[in-house]
């Protein structure tokens, strides 16, 4: 009884380890694609908001104000804090698009994000203070909140993170300039609702934004699955005719501007119809898969591999001469002929016939790769295991 819960307990465990690796995979993708994502709106942002600073600054500048010390050093205070913002922003602007043109690290789009949301708070901070000297309200503050919960995606805990603080310097800040007790306690309590406004909001968005992201990814990944099944042969997993087909209408175009010549080997194991009938399909299954890993391993990464149906296999050599393409499938009829397949039964070995064409710079799926069959053809009817050329000429 022990060991069977043991046992149980241990499943669970695998279990929750299985679940926790892939939630925290997902949280690390959501991550990466929240720190671009936010890359790009410091770069926008910055673009519109600094002017809009400049411009502030010099309404303020021409405003007439009241010739009070208060609002002297009001006015003054507002104009340096928007022309340092709308400094500081261009730098941020420079900086974001530098990033968005390389290669950066999580760490540096980390450092720039939260760099940039405590600008966004520390203005808010600082403007709502300078206020207090005149009219006592705290808008730039609340603004800068919603601003940051609404612009940025930010993990919950980190807006926690930021949120909390800021409003530590805000109250702190508020004593300082406050004109009175009451309008203290007003302005705090009305910055905690900012705060809370504020971190509803960021909850709200990174989980509008997760649940976004997630749902793109699905979609790309089912995407992908598509394009695997539409374009790839579901048992050697090798391309398929309709890929091919899509290869050569590209590399026709070359071969017709004689940008490069090309070489095509078609091949079709010997007798294979033995196989199945001796070992059984799913032994011919296997075989199939065996020869198309040792085909893939025997040719460049360059060249395009494809199962055209049944045991035949075509072999598409870019930049390869005739006479290059024909010691190619000499050296894969070799392969084939050495290697011993393994089978339920044991091992056997095989052949393969081959057919070898220029790719001509002509469309079609015929034209393609028809001399190539020619070849093949003629070399089934002289014996098989061989090699047999067609060359444009014919």
């Amino acid at each position: 009884m022990g060991v069977k819960i043991i046992g149980l307990l241990k499943g669970m465990y695998r279990n929750l380890l299985k679940k926790l690796h892939f939630v925290t995979e997902q949280n690390d993708q959501v991550m990466k694609d929240a720190r671009a994502a936010n890359l790009h709106r410091i770069y926008y942002t910055a673009a519109i908001t600094a002017p809009v600073h400049l411009l502030i600054a010099l309404i303020f500048l021409v405003t007439v104000t009241p010739d009070t010390s208060k609002h002297i050093l009001w006015r003054k205070g507002v104009i340096a804090a928007n022309l340092s913002l709308f400094v500081l922003e261009l730098l941020v602007g420079v900086i974001a698009g530098r990033m968005r043109r390389r290669n950066v690290t999580m760490r540096q789009l980390a450092v720039l994000q939260y760099a940039v949301i405590t600008l966004v708070m520390g203005a808010g901070i600082a403007i709502t203070i300078i206020d207090q000297l005149a009219i006592g309200n705290i808008t730039p503050f609340t603004i800068s909140s919603i601003i940051v919960g609404t612009f940025y995606f930010v993990r919950p805990k980190h807006a926690v993170g930021i949120y909390a603080p800021s409003y530590v310097l805000y109250c702190y800040g508020m004593g300082i300039t406050s004109y009175s007790p009451d309008a203290l306690l007003s302005n705090r309590v009305n910055g905690l609702v900012s705060v809370f406004i504020g971190l509803s909001l960021s909850v709200v968005t990174w989980r509008n934004f997760c649940t976004s992201s997630f749902q793109k990814r699905k979609i790309i990944s089912q995407q992908a699955q598509l394009a695997q099944m539409a374009y790839h042969d579901p048992l050697t997993n090798l391309p398929n005719r309709r890929f091919l087909d899509e290869v050569l209408k590209r590399e026709t175009a070359l071969v017709r501007r004689r940008v490069c010549e090309s070489t095509i080997i078609i091949l079709d194991i010997d007798n294979f119809k033995e196989v199945n009938d001796t070992y059984g399909h799913p032994a011919g299954d296997s075989v199939l898969i065996q020869l198309a890993e040792l085909l893939r391993d025997s040719i460049r990464s360059s060249d395009t591999l494809a199962r055209l149906g049944g045991e035949e296999f075509i072999v598409l050599l870019t930049n390869t001469s005739l006479s290059d393409g024909v010691k190619v499938a000499e050296k894969l009829r070799l392969a084939i002929l050495e290697h011993e397949f393994v089978v339920p039964q044991g091992t056997l070995h095989l052949t393969a016939s081959f057919g070898v064409s220029p790719l001509l710079g002509e469309e079609g799926p015929f034209n393609y790769y028809a001399l190539a069959d020619q070849a093949l053809y003629r070399a089934k009817a002289k014996g098989k295991n061989e090699v047999q050329v067609v060359s444009n000429e014919f």
